[in-house]
């Protein structure tokens, strides 16, 4: 299995002058960033599309020297216009700092995995914009790490997914590095076929929609959750 390097979630910032403002930032989004027709725009998680001034800000660079825009970011800006209106759904804004958020597609062999190191903390997790996007918390030492998600079991309108380190050094001490991590989340009827896949009875909607549980996996394999078990446990549609 791959390792992602660390530096994939190093905080990118920009320098604003004195002159431009006095706050450091407006406001702060996971979105996911998209292009047409050569302009750049950022579909925010909470439901705005974001127009960066300065998208080249978010820009990477592979290592031979190819640039691309990552699929996820985490941002913070300050706006760049003068929309009064708290309800607007798009807004200009310059970038002032990001960094890209880790995204891949649910594990559908979890079987496969061989290395299964404790997270310290799960924060919360969220669907929103087809994406199931967590934020937690593991010890960090210098090498790869790699985090996986997959469907673990199944109760009438509930699937629990498991949220695991898949890959890096199984320790307990080090930083204790904060993180998003985003997972495309797959439409219900591909879902309810790898649950058949693994076995796991299929998901009993109730009202069009269904739970999903994110559990993560922690010391001695206990389970990992936020002390408000409701900042991990959301409703997804069945008709996505």
């Amino acid at each position: 299995m791959a390792a992602l390097a660390l530096m994939m979630g190093t905080m990118m910032t920009s320098c604003l002058g004195d002159s431009e403002t006095t706050s450091t930032y407006d406001g702060g989004v996971i979105a996911t960033v998209r292009q047409y027709m050569g302009t750049v725009y950022l579909y925010g998680d909470d439901g705005t599309t974001y127009y960066p001034t300065n998208s080249e800000f978010i820009r990477i660079t592979s290592n031979d020297n190819q640039t691309s825009y990552p699929e996820r970011v985490e941002i913070y800006f300050k706006y760049a216009d003068a929309t009064q209106d708290a309800n607007a759904t798009t807004r200009q804004i310059t970038i002032v700092a990001a960094r890209q958020v880790l995204t891949k597609d649910l594990c559908n062999m979890p079987d496969t995995i061989q290395t299964r190191v404790p997270l310290r903390e799960l924060t919360y997790a969220y669907s929103s914009r087809g994406y199931i996007t967590t934020y937690f918390s593991f010890y960090y030492e210098n090498g790869g790490y790699a985090f996986d998600l997959y469907p673990e079991s199944t109760q009438g309108d509930e699937v629990t997914m498991r949220l695991v380190q898949s890959y890096g050094k199984d320790q307990t001490y080090g930083q204790n590095y904060y993180i998003y991590h985003s997972f495309r989340q797959p439409s219900f009827e591909e879902l309810q076929m790898q649950l058949e896949e693994r076995g796991l009875e299929p998901l009993v909607p109730v009202q069009d929609s269904v739970y999903v549980r994110v559990v993560g996996w922690g010391m001695n394999g206990q389970d990992v959750e936020p002390q408000d078990k409701s900042f991990s446990r959301f409703r997804i549609s069945a008709f996505n």
